[in-house]
């Protein structure tokens, strides 16, 4: 497809990524689900609990740099600030990560507290994200929150917990969507 003279080269790639990018409710719901594998994983294989967290925080930066660099490109503000700010935020999760990490191999934390701890990391790292960007990383980071308490409470309950609640964000964000007109 040919570029218009007043857009650059890459434009009808660079509409598409918006345009994907802006369904946010498949994004919030693949985070969601990868949250869900992770609480799993965390539940009946705790050694890998921890590892899958820290995989994770590259995975949540992504999506969060990716639709910050769009919001602020179509808000027409600095995208290089925005990217900056989100590496920064980032850049601090996985630091604090790396901490958790630390505890767990000096043998101050247990396999199963890691992987709780740093889903706890992941989850206010994504709130105070969607609190700088957006507001469905608020309601991601919440549920991520939710989970770790639910966890610590009722472990045996988790999946008749989580499952639902993650759902429920799902619908409700559809249905402000639709009500917003957005």
């Amino acid at each position: 497809m040919e570029a218009r003279d007043d857009e650059p080269a890459g434009g009808e790639r660079w509409r598409r990524l918006q345009h994907w990018l802006h369904r946010q409710e498949v994004v919030l719901f693949a985070l969601l689900a990868l949250s869900a594998g992770g609480i799993g994983v965390t539940d009946f294989a705790p050694r890998f609990g921890f590892r899958y967290w820290m995989a994770m925080v590259p995975v949540f930066a992504a999506v969060s740099l990716a639709a910050g660099g769009v919001r602020a490109r179509h808000g027409h503000k600095g995208v290089a600030r925005a990217l900056a700010g989100g590496l920064v935020h980032w850049l601090g999760v996985f630091f604090a990560m790396f901490l958790v990490f630390l505890l767990y191999r000096s043998g101050r934390m247990n396999n199963e507290a890691a992987g709780l701890v740093a889903l706890l990391v992941l989850a206010l790292g994504t709130f105070l994200d969607g609190v700088r960007t957006q507001w469905e990383l608020c309601l991601a980071g919440a549920v991520l929150a939710l989970s770790v308490a639910v966890t610590a409470l009722a472990e045996q309950y988790l999946w008749g917990a989580f499952l639902p609640l993650s759902l429920l964000a799902f619908v409700g964000l559809i249905g402000w969507r639709r009500l917003s007109g957005r």
